[in-house]
C-alpha cells in the first residue's frame, strides 16, 4: 500500500466522523482546537460528477460575502473606526481588486478632511508617489513599519517590533478583503513578496486564514507559490454555506416588519408569548438590563406588558433575594457653568434593572462619577454610606439630622446621578411616588405616632464598586475582550440579530468596531451567523441561527392579526432605526401602534395619526385609548410623518387654565 500526501480543499467523507465527533474522542492530549478544518463547513452531498469540482465556490457566493463583509462609512466617525482597525489603508483609484485594503479619496473626502481638520488621522507618503491615510493612534505602528512616514516624539515606537506591525496590518486587510494573493499585497504595500508570504504563514498557523485556489480552481498552483490564495476563515466559512444549495432562499433577508414581529414575540408582547411568573420576569429583566428607562415606566408599562399577570411582589422577591438589583447606569454630566445639583428624583429619571451577577462588567463602561456635581448633604450620605456599607432610611435620618422630606429629596438626588440603589424596589417606588401621597393636615398628636420616612423599606447602598485596589481590580474590572463578549452575548439575548445602528441606541456598550471583531471571532467558533437578515439595514448583521430560523417561520406564517401597542419608552421603539418614518421620542406618553410588523397609529403628546384603511374594531379601540377623532375613510390619505412642525394655523389651541383669585386672609396654621 502507497500512501499520497495530498492537500484538498475539503476533507474527504471518510474525514467526517473524525472531524465531527464528540469531545470526548479527543482525548489524546492534542487539543481540539487544533483540527481548525472543523471550522469551515462541509458539503451536504457529493457524487461522482462533483469530485472533479469539489474546491469550486461560486464566484457570486464570494462577491456577496465580500460586499457584506464591507464596513458602511457614511460620517468621520464610522471612517475612523475603520482606520483603527487597520493600521494603514492605500490611496487607489479602483478599489475593486482588494475591497477593504486600500481606500477611494475622492468618495470620501470630505470626512477625510473632516479627520485631518480634528487631528484624527492624516495622509502620509509610505513609499516614493505611495499615498496612505493612517487613524492618528496608530501613526507610531505605522511609522515602525514604513520609516518614510514623518513621526515626531516617536518615544515607544522604537520598541515596537516591524513584524508584528506588518502581521497587524495582513489581520486588519484580510477581514474584509476576501481571497487575496501575495504579490497582490507586496505590489500595494510595496514590501518583498517573501516578506508577505512569511507574515501569510505566521497568521495561517495562528488558524486565522487559509490558503487554496478559491478564484481559479482548474490552474495548477503549488500551496508554497506566490500566487496562491488566502481567504480569512469567516469569509471562507460563510462563502462555503453560500455555495450550497439551497442556501440562498434560507438567508434571504426579511422585511423589517417581520423583524419586528420577532421581537415583539422574543420580548413576550406577542399574544400567546407572554412570560410568566418570577421566572419569566427574571428573563424579562436579563434581555432588557444595560438600557436605563423611565424609572415612573418600568412597573406600569414595561414589565406589566411583558409578564402575564405582573404583580410588584414578584420583582420585590427578586431584588430582596440578591438576584436582581437596580440604579442609574448613564446619568447625564453635570454642566460646569451651572452650580445647581442635578435634578431630584422624578418619573421621568431613567434607571436600569439588572442580575446582580452581571453588575461588574455592566458598570465598567459607565461614566466615572464626580462629587461635584452633588450637594453637601448628598456627599455626606456618600461617605456615611462608604463608611458603613448600608443603612436604612431611619439611620441616615437620625445620624444626619434631616427630616423626612429632606431625606428623600437628598436620597432621590443620589438615585438621579447613579451614586445609590436599595435592597429591594420598594426604596424606589416611593421615591417616584412622593408626589402622589396625600397630604396630612390633621394635627398632629403625642399619642399617635406617624411614619417618618417612606423610604426605609430596604437598606440604602452604593450603587457601583468602591475605587478598586490592585488586588481586586482583576476581578471587579473585565477584561476587555471579556467585557465586549459580554456585552455581544447581551446585545444578541435583547434582539437577536444585532447590527450598527442598534449598537448605537446603546449608551454604555462598548462601540461597534470593537463588538464587530468579536462576533466575527464568535461566527468563526460556529456560535452565531453572519450576513444579511433584514431588509433595508446597512453593515453586517449578526444573529443566532435560531433567531434566523425564527424569521423565516414568521415570515411564512399566516395567522389572525395582532395588534401592539407600545409606549414611546420601550426598549423596542424603533422607530427611525429600522423602515421609514421620523422617530417617536422616548417619552411615557408616547405611544405607537404595530399591525403585523406595520405602524398604524402614533401619539406624540397631543397629536396623534391613525391609519384609516385599519379595521373598525382596531380603529375604534385606538381612538378610545388616545382620546382621538376617528381616522378619516377618505381614499388617498397619507401617512403624516412621525415628527412634524405644523404651521401657526394648523396648531391646536390650549385650553389655559385662570389663576384662581386670592382672597387675601392667610390660610391657618396647624399649631
Amino acid at each position: 500500500i502507497t500512501y499520497v500526501a495530498r492537500d484538498t480543499r475539503e476533507p474527504s467523507p471518510f474525514a467526517y466522523e473524525l472531524l465531527n465527533a464528540n469531545p470526548y474522542a479527543f482525548l489524546d492530549g492534542g487539543e481540539i482546537q487544533e483540527r481548525r478544518a472543523r471550522a469551515v463547513a462541509t458539503r451536504q452531498s457529493l457524487n461522482v460528477e462533483s469530485l472533479r469540482d469539489l474546491g469550486r465556490l461560486d464566484p457570486q457566493a464570494i462577491a456577496n460575502v465580500i460586499a457584506e463583509a464591507q464596513p458602511e462609512i457614511r460620517d468621520a466617525d464610522e471612517l475612523h473606526d475603520l482606520l483603527l482597525t487597520r493600521l494603514l489603508l492605500p490611496v487607489w483609484d479602483d478599489c475593486t481588486a482588494l475591497p477593504g485594503c486600500c481606500l477611494e479619496e475622492g468618495r470620501f473626502q470630505s470626512f477625510l478632511s473632516e479627520l485631518t481638520q480634528t487631528g484624527r488621522g492624516c495622509r502620509v507618503e509610505y513609499r516614493p508617489g505611495m499615498f496612505a491615510w493612517v487613524a492618528t493612534e496608530n501613526l507610531a505602528q505605522a511609522h515602525t513599519l514604513f520609516p518614510e512616514i514623518p513621526f515626531e516624539n516617536v518615544g515607544p515606537a522604537t520598541e515596537l517590533d516591524p513584524t508584528e506591525s506588518l502581521l497587524s496590518l495582513l489581520r486588519g486587510w484580510l477581514e474584509t478583503s476576501g481571497p487575496a494573493t501575495a504579490v497582490e499585497l507586496a505590489d500595494l504595500l510595496a514590501l518583498p513578496i517573501d516578506r508577505i508570504f512569511a507574515c501569510l504563514e505566521a497568521i495561517e498557523g495562528e488558524g486565522l486564514v487559509l490558503r487554496g485556489r478559491f478564484y481559479h480552481c482548474d490552474s495548477e498552483i503549488e500551496s508554497d507559490s506566490p500566487e496562491i490564495e488566502w481567504c480569512h476563515r469567516r469569509l471562507l466559512a460563510r462563502i462555503h454555506r453560500r455555495t450550497m444549495q439551497g442556501l440562498r432562499q434560507e438567508i434571504e433577508a426579511v422585511s423589517p416588519a417581520v423583524f419586528m414581529q420577532y421581537l415583539f414575540q422574543h420580548h413576550g408582547l406577542a399574544p400567546g408569548h407572554r412570560k410568566q411568573g418570577a421566572d419569566g420576569l427574571h428573563e424579562t429583566i436579563s434581555q432588557l438590563q444595560g438600557i436605563d428607562i423611565p424609572a415612573g415606566a418600568w412597573e406600569t408599562q414595561i414589565l406589566p406588558g411583558r409578564v402575564e399577570g405582573y404583580s410588584p411582589s414578584w420583582l420585590d422577591e427578586l431584588c430582596l433575594s440578591g438576584e436582581v438589583c437596580w440604579g442609574r447606569l448613564s446619568p447625564p454630566e453635570r454642566n460646569a457653568n451651572s452650580g445647581r445639583p442635578l435634578a431630584a428624583m422624578t418619573r421621568a429619571i431613567p434607571v436600569s434593572l439588572m442580575l446582580r451577577e452581571d453588575l461588574p462588567w455592566l458598570t465598567t463602561g459607565s461614566k466615572e462619577r464626580t462629587r461635584e456635581q452633588l450637594s453637601a448633604v448628598a456627599i455626606d450620605i456618600v461617605d456615611l454610606l462608604e463608611r458603613q456599607t448600608a443603612l436604612f432610611a431611619n439611620e441616615l435620618r437620625e445620624r444626619l439630622q434631616l427630616l423626612s422630606a429632606e431625606l428623600d429629596g437628598y436620597l432621590g438626588e443620589l438615585v438621579a446621578a447613579g451614586w445609590i440603589s436599595a435592597d429591594g424596589f420598594a426604596g424606589l417606588r416611593q421615591l417616584i411616588r412622593a408626589d402622589d401621597r396625600p397630604v396630612n393636615r390633621e394635627i398632629p398628636s403625642r399619642y399617635r405616632r406617624q411614619r417618618k420616612s417612606h423610604t426605609g423599606m430596604g437598606r440604602w447602598t452604593l450603587f457601583r464598586f468602591p475605587e478598586a485596589t490592585d488586588q481586586d481590580a482583576s476581578t471587579l474590572n473585565p477584561h476587555p475582550s471579556t467585557l465586549a463578549e459580554d456585552w455581544c452575548w447581551q446585545l444578541i439575548r435583547r434582539w437577536g440579530v444585532v447590527f450598527r445602528d442598534l449598537v448605537v441606541r446603546e449608551p454604555i456598550s462598548p462601540p461597534w468596531w470593537q463588538l464587530a471583531k468579536m462576533y466575527r471571532r464568535l461566527e468563526a467558533r460556529g456560535e452565531i451567523r453572519g450576513g444579511r437578515f433584514i431588509r433595508g439595514v446597512s453593515g453586517e448583521q449578526f444573529g443566532t441561527s435560531e433567531a434566523v430560523r425564527e424569521l423565516r417561520q414568521i415570515r411564512q406564517q399566516e395567522g389572525p392579526q395582532s395588534l401592539i401597542i407600545l409606549s414611546g419608552a420601550d426598549p423596542l421603539n424603533l422607530t427611525g432605526v429600522i423602515g421609514s418614518g421620523n422617530r417617536v421620542p422616548a417619552l411615557t406618553g408616547n405611544a405607537i401602534a404595530y399591525l403585523e410588523g406595520e405602524i398604524v397609529g402614533w401619539k406624540k403628546g397631543d397629536q396623534s395619526w391613525i391609519a384609516p384603511d385599519l379595521p373598525k374594531q382596531i380603529g375604534n379601540r385606538l381612538c378610545f385609548e388616545w382620546g382621538a377623532s376617528p381616522p378619516p375613510t377618505s381614499e388617498g390619505t397619507s401617512k403624516p410623518e412621525l415628527v412634524t412642525e405644523l404651521s401657526a394655523d394648523e396648531i391646536p389651541a390650549k385650553k389655559r387654565r385662570r389663576k384662581p383669585k386670592r382672597s387675601g386672609v392667610p390660610k391657618p396654621f396647624p399649631f
